[in-house]
C-alpha cells in the first residue's frame, strides 16, 4: 500500500551521532523522527519507506529480511513490523515510537547484513491488534466466534470464516476480535466480500448489538450499506444506504482503512478508504441507536458467503505529525581478507530462465559457496563447488517453477545475488 513519506534535508552532522549496537552485522542507516506537531506522543506507530530491494541486489540482506534491527542511540530494541516484500524498493517499515514529545527529534539506527541472524520482527509488538494468519489455524486468544459457524480457517495465510446457517439465523452469528477498543484508532486490513457478507463492528455491552457494512442498495460492487443488527429476531434494518459509497469490488481482496472511536457511548466512523484507489469518504457516521462504551472489530456472513481476510492491524491516530529523516549507510564489519577486485566481481547467471542447468560465468578460479533461497527466503539448496576461469556449469535440484534467489560466496563475502526463475515447461 503506499505511504507519503515526507524527506528532510539530510544534515551528516546532525546524523552522526550513532554507537554500534551489534559486533555481528556489517551495516546500518541511522535515521531519525521529528515530531512536528503541538502534541506528545506515546507508543505511536509509525512507517517509513525504505529500500529492501537494493539491499538484496548488493547482498547486503537476508532475503526474509531476518537480519533487520532497529534501536534507539542508546541501543534500545525498537518495535518493528516490514510490511512487504523484500524484493520491494519501497518496502514499507512500521516502528513504535516510545515518547516522543512535541518538537522534539529520536535518533535511530535500522541495522542489516547477518546471514544467521533469525528475525525479531513482530506486528504483535509493534501494534495495538494484529494478525497476518501466519499460522496454521486461527488463533483463538485474537479471535472469538459468537454463535456456531460453518467454516472458520487459515488457508494458505487468509482467514476463511462462514456462520452456520441454521435458526436463530446467520445473522446472530459472526466472528470478533477478542480485544476490544474504545480510543480512536485507524483498522487497517485486506478483505475479500460480497454482497451477502461485510465487516463492522459490536457492542462491549451487549453482544449482539453491531453495524455491517455491506454491498447493496445502489450496486454489488459498492461498499455503501450500513446496517444494524440487534438482540431481537429480525433481520436487522438499514440505517444508511448513502455511506460510505465506496468502491469495493465483490470476489476481490481490497485493502481498507477505517477510523473508528467512542465518544460519549457513540461508536463514530470518520474515515472509510479502499486503500487500493485511494476512494475516501471523509464524512462522520455516528451510531446513535445502540450506546457502547467499546467496541470490536467483526466479520459478518449470511448463509452460504464466506468471508475472507488477509490481515488486519490497529493503530493510533496522530502519527502523520511523524516525520522522517534517513542518514548514509554506515560500513561496520569491512572484510580484511577479500580483495576489492573480487568484492566488485559482475558475474553473470544463464540462461534465466533456467530448465535445471544453469552457468556462472565470471568466478574466480577457487572454492566458492553456492547458496539458494525460496520467495519466502528459505534456504534450499548449499554447495560447494571449485570453479576455474571459465564458465562453471551445475545442475540445480529440482524444484517447482517459480521464482528464486541464488547467492554466491567464498565463504567471507558474498559476490553476487540474483534472482533466478525456474521454468520447467
Amino acid at each position: 500500500m503506499t505511504r507519503k513519506i515526507f524527506t528532510l534535508l539530510f544534515l551528516i552532522s546532525n546524523l552522526a551521532y550513532a554507537q554500534n549496537c551489534f559486533s555481528d552485522f556489517a551495516y546500518y542507516r541511522p535515521f531519525q523522527v521529528i515530531n512536528s506537531g503541538t502534541s506528545e506522543l506515546t507508543d505511536m506507530q509509525f512507517s517509513f519507506d525504505f529500500d529492501t530491494a537494493i539491499l538484496l541486489d548488493s547482498a547486503k540482506l537476508q532475503m526474509s529480511g531476518a537480519d533487520i534491527r532497529i534501536t534507539d542511540e542508546n541501543c534500545n530494541p525498537i518495535p518493528f513490523y516490514l510490511s512487504g516484500a523484500t524484493s520491494d524498493s519501497t518496502n514499507t517499515i512500521w516502528i513504535k515510537v516510545p515518547l516522543i514529545g512535541a518538537g522534539d527529534t529520536l535518533d535511530y539506527q535500522i541495522y542489516y547484513g547477518n546471514d544467521t541472524a533469525l528475525s525479531v520482527a513482530s506486528g504483535d509488538d509493534t501494534f495495538i491488534f494484529f494478525d497476518d494468519f501466519s499460522q496454521d489455524s486461527v488463533d483463538m486468544n485474537k479471535w472469538e466466534p459468537i454463535g456456531e459457524f460453518r467454516k472458520l480457517t487459515v488457508v494458505n495465510g487468509i482467514l476463511e470464516y462462514a456462520s452456520e446457517g441454521s435458526n436463530p439465523g446467520p445473522r446472530f452469528k459472526f466472528l470478533r476480535t477478542r480485544a476490544n477498543f474504545s480510543e480512536d484508532v485507524l483498522i487497517e486490513f485486506n478483505a475479500r466480500i460480497s454482497n451477502s457478507n461485510g465487516f463492522g463492528f459490536s457492542s462491549t455491552d451487549s453482544t449482539l448489538d453491531r453495524v455491517i457494512f455491506r454491498q447493496s442498495g445502489f450496486g454489488f460492487d459498492t461498499m455503501n450499506q450500513v446496517a444494524f443488527n440487534d438482540d431481537t429476531l429480525s433481520n436487522g434494518i438499514s440505517i444508511s444506504q448513502t455511506y460510505p459509497i465506496i468502491r469495493f469490488p465483490r470476489g476481490e481482496f481490497r485493502d481498507a482503512r477505517l477510523r473508528a472511536g467512542v465518544v460519549n457511548d457513540t461508536l463514530k466512523i470518520s474515515e472509510f478508504t479502499n486503500l487500493n484507489d485511494s476512494s475516501s469518504n471523509f464524512d462522520t457516521f455516528e451510531l446513535g441507536r445502540s450506546p457502547m462504551s467499546a467496541f470490536h472489530f467483526i466479520l459478518s456472513s449470511f448463509i452460504g458467503a464466506d468471508i475472507f481476510l488477509d490481515y488486519i492491524w490497529l493503530r493510533k491516530t496522530g502519527g502523520d505529525q511523524l516525520k522522517f529523516d534517513l542518514g548514509d549507510e554506515v560500513v561496520l564489519i569491512v572484510p580484511t581478507n577479500v580483495s576489492k577486485q573480487n568484492l566488485e566481481t559482475d558475474l553473470q547467471f544463464y540462461p534465466n530462465p533456467s530448465h535445471g542447468t544453469l552457468y556462472i560465468k565470471g568466478l574466480k578460479a577457487g572454492l566458492h559457496s553456492i547458496k539458494l533461497f525460496n520467495a519466502n527466503g528459505q534456504l534450499l539448496w548449499n554447495s560447494r563447488i571449485h570453479a576455474n576461469e571459465t564458465d562453471l556449469k551445475f545442475t540445480l535440484p529440482d524444484l517447482a517453477n517459480g521464482l528464486y534467489k541464488i547467492q554466491v560466496s567464498n565463504g567471507q563475502e558474498l559476490f553476487k545475488s540474483a534472482s533466478i526463475q525456474i521454468s520447467n515447461d
